[in-house]
């Protein structure tokens, strides 16, 4: 028990006893003599029957109380350094190949981040698909003013949607297209991302970048739309992307069609053989039915065993 008590007048053990100024075991015999500081009445009572008495009477579980004096650390999104795309070096690597994910695309990046969102931010954190084809296109984490945009190829990390060019906050990487069609081409890209609303009010991330005659232009819109789906505008043209559900989010990354159809990896150091193309983000489960695929990883071969959850996002 607490031979000092606290304003909560929770008695502890020696091993929670930083929630106490001082404490004392007490037993069904001895009796606790209180301190001038306080008017303890004499305690007669085993300290976890008091204990278990507070909590009663507070309504709260033993636990919270142990643990409601430990401080909770927050974390800004500017706390956490930027991720990059995997290159051979550090960026920016020109004209040179060697760049894209190779695996399991990590998508916890800002996980441990606690800032709030910022209130012009659209949320569409998670992950997002092509109804038509059924295919998981991207992942978008969100924390504060932070944005990262993650597909099977790269991390486009923007630190903070200023809408400002040149800031070191937006987007400093490599062109997805020019890895995905150039076999791992390194072409460095800047980009800002400003929070922005389209005509009916929805909000939007916006991308920003230099033109070839040094203007600033907007390339590509995230807008989410008032039934939960999100409209990405691309110079190409405007696809409504799905909200992927919680149960069905990618576990797994795998080569479907070609020569390495089956090959699946579920980590971020694995490699997979096949071109991005026939690369699916899926929920991939062990399968007594499935076929034995080799998994490169460095010199070493993994044997895996996985099944396509969605007859959707097979070809």
């Amino acid at each position: 028990v607490c031979a000092d008590l606290l304003p909560a007048q929770i008695c502890c053990g020696d091993r929670f006893v930083q929630i106490c100024y001082r404490c004392t075991f007490v037993d069904e015999t001895d009796t606790l003599t209180p301190t001038p500081k306080t008017e303890a009445p004499t305690v007669q009572r085993h300290p976890l029957f008091i204990m278990t008495q507070v909590t009663k009477f507070l309504r709260l579980p033993i636990v919270s109380l142990l643990f409601a004096a430990a401080p909770v650390r927050s974390l800004n999104a500017s706390d956490i350094p930027r991720v990059n795309t995997p290159a051979p070096g550090a960026w920016p690597q020109a004209n040179v190949t060697g760049c894209g994910i190779t695996g399991l695309p990590p998508t916890d990046i800002i996980d441990s981040c606690t800032e709030v969102l910022h209130p012009d931010a659209p949320d569409i954190r998670g992950y997002w698909k092509d109804p038509s084809s059924g295919y998981i296109l991207e992942h978008i984490a969100q924390c504060g003013s932070r944005w990262i945009d993650t597909s099977k190829s790269v991390h486009h990390d923007f630190l903070s949607c200023t809408g400002v060019m040149g800031d070191s906050l937006g987007c400093m990487d490599y062109s997805g297209m020019d890895i995905i069609d150039k076999d791992g081409l390194c072409t460095p890209i800047t980009a800002a991302c400003k929070f922005e609303q389209d005509g009916d009010g929805n909000k939007c991330i916006n991308l920003y970048t230099n033109t070839s005659v040094g203007t600033v232009t907007k390339a590509v819109s995230r807008c989410l739309q008032a039934n939960g789906t999100m409209m990405w505008v691309n110079p190409f043209g405007a696809v409504l992307y799905a909200k992927v559900p919680e149960e069905d989010e990618p576990n797994c990354v795998m080569c479907v069609g070609g020569d390495h159809d089956g090959v699946v990896v579920y980590d971020s150091d694995g490699e997979l053989p096949c071109v991005y193309e026939e690369r699916r983000w899926l929920r991939c489960e062990d399968d007594e039915d499935a076929t034995e695929s080799p998994t490169s990883r460095g010199d070493s071969i993994t044997v895996s065993m996985a099944r396509k959850d969605d007859e959707d996002a097979t070809e």
